[in-house]
């Protein structure tokens, strides 16, 4: 159990405020008929309570009912839309069903509900298991690709499959059926994932423009399959398909472009949530600390800017070479329908890896005020990194084992009161109880400037919680909080990114 009285407590409590309002309560939260998104919403909706539930500790009041109402609203075989008639597989039902999926599964998790439980076997017998030769055949070579706007549209049947403008969004599935799978460890699920995986490795994701959300979130699903069959090709195939995110989706501030590809339309937290959890599980799953750092980066710079100040999420431009700046995108500030929603899990995701415990150590990852309780842990930690530049241990006990904390090599100059530290590498071994302050390196990296992990801009009187610092003459501070402004003042937001790199040059 872990309870945070900061910052993450803080952003917790304004998402859970929102995703509390009447609009996603049962009955408003189910979609009418002619919605093509077959439980898209009221799946990210179940998923969000539920994360909300396990991040806070407490039940929200409308989960419930949301769980009492599907029978009325779902098909004779538990799932949202048309009955699959085994001759056209609908590329949006898919993927809005996997959302369903994910969220009846946590829900199966955290209650334990027999019902729910015979809705996911009689899914995934009905209807997932008939699938397989239809993914054999997903078009991956299109004469011409739609491309899509905000909202996705579904196109003209090619391959036995009615397709997305959100292309490739029928690999998203692979996210909610490896859920299924992790439950039910059907042998016919796994061949379906295990076809899946297949044609998702032939798609040349720059040629065909796909969704960058989908790919990640195929990425996550790619990575539970890994976690339940400790294949190391699942392993490895995740992180080459985090390791090309990196290289071709990602912004300058650690968003994501919509599609490959296509740099000049916007971000969307659903897929910086997606990036941060492949980011936070890669690191469990290889002990590599370059996903905790790609971790950092992408909340400090992505996830907390993509926050409304009503606790929603919404999406912005995207940050290039080419268009340096930061600036909301205005004619979707906040995408209520799914980001908002996907903000819940990454804070829950983020707030489970605060704290790891090992057999021969705990780790502390991330710092806030937080107190963290286990059968054979006890953590008390207050302050941060990066503003009040201080770390206080108020209460450890570890069962006997070490205690690492993450101080990256940036953490500098770092003056220890009662607690004491050893540094190795980018840890430090504490022992005792203590305040630690310190100071955080300014530096440049790959053309752009950063104080420890937070991307530095040009000041636009934008944020309140802020660093200021002087380099080359330039006065700088991190990107703008837009949960702690109006959306008057968010919308006026325009930071200019300082570069020191020619736009031809590589990042």
């Amino acid at each position: 159990m872990i309870r945070f009285q900061g910052e993450l407590g803080r952003r917790l409590r304004l998402n859970a405020a929102r995703v509390g309002e009447p609009l996603y309560c049962a009955p408003n939260v189910f979609r009418p008929a002619e919605y093509d998104w077959h439980g898209d919403f009221e799946g990210r909706t179940l998923l969000a309570l539920v994360s909300l539930w396990k991040a806070t500790g407490t039940e929200p009041a409308s989960l419930r009912a949301l769980a009492d109402g599907l029978d009325g609203h779902c098909n004779r075989d538990g799932y949202f839309g048309p009955l699959f008639d085994g001759k056209v597989a609908l590329e949006q039902q898919l993927s809005g069903n996997s959302w369903y999926l994910r969220g009846l599964t946590e829900y199966y998790k955290a209650t334990k509900d027999e019902k729910s439980l015979c809705r996911i076997r009689t899914i995934a017998r009905n209807y997932l298991a008939k699938l397989t030769e239809f993914f054999e055949r997903y078009p991956i070579e299109r004469e011409k690709s739609e491309e899509g706007g905000v909202f996705g549209h579904t196109l003209d049947v090619l391959n036995g499959w009615k397709l997305s403008s959100d292309t490739g969004c029928a690999f998203i599935a692979m996210d909610g059926i490896s859920a299924v799978y992790e439950i039910t460890r059907d042998a016919a699920l796994r061949e379906l994932l295990n076809v899946m995986l297949r044609r998702f490795l032939e798609i040349d994701k720059l040629a065909l423009r796909t969704q960058t959300h989908a790919s990640l979130s195929a990425a996550r699903g790619i990575l539970r399959l890994y976690e339940c069959t400790k294949d190391d090709r699942c392993l490895q195939q995740a992180v080459r398909e985090f390791g090309f995110y990196r290289e071709q989706g990602m912004t300058l501030t650690y968003a994501n472009f919509n599609w490959y590809g296509r740099e000049d339309t916007w971000t969307e937290p659903c897929a910086i949530v997606d990036s941060l959890i492949l980011a936070l599980k890669l690191h469990a799953c290889t002990g590599k600390d370059e996903y905790l750092a790609c971790a950092y980066r992408v909340y400090y710079n992505a996830l907390r800017m993509s926050q409304r100040g009503n606790g929603g999420a919404g999406c912005d431009l995207c940050a290039t070479k080419d268009f340096p700046f930061v600036k909301p995108y205005n004619d979707t500030f906040e995408a209520y329908l799914c980001c908002t929603l996907r903000l819940s899990e990454g804070l829950y995701e983020l707030g489970s890896h605060f704290v790891r415990e090992e057999r021969d150590a705990v780790r502390v990852l991330f710092y806030d005020d937080f107190e963290y309780i286990s059968d054979n842990a006890r953590i008390r930690v207050a302050g941060d990194l990066f503003y009040k530049r201080e770390i206080a241990l108020e209460e450890v006990e570890t069962g006997g084992r070490k205690l690492y904390l993450y101080l990256p090599s940036y953490v500098q100059n770092i003056r220890a009161e009662g607690v004491r530290i050893t540094r190795e590498g980018d840890w430090a071994l504490a022992e005792g109880t203590g305040k630690l302050s310190f100071e955080i390196d300014v530096h440049t990296e790959n053309g752009l400037y950063f104080y420890g992990d937070l991307l530095l801009v040009e000041p636009c009187g934008a944020t309140q919680e802020c660093v200021r610092c002087t380099v080359d003459g330039k006065t700088l501070t991190n990107v703008p909080d837009f949960s702690r402004l109006s959306e008057k003042e968010a919308r006026s937001v325009c930071c200019r990114i300082p570069v020191l790199f020619d736009k031809n040059s590589p990042i």
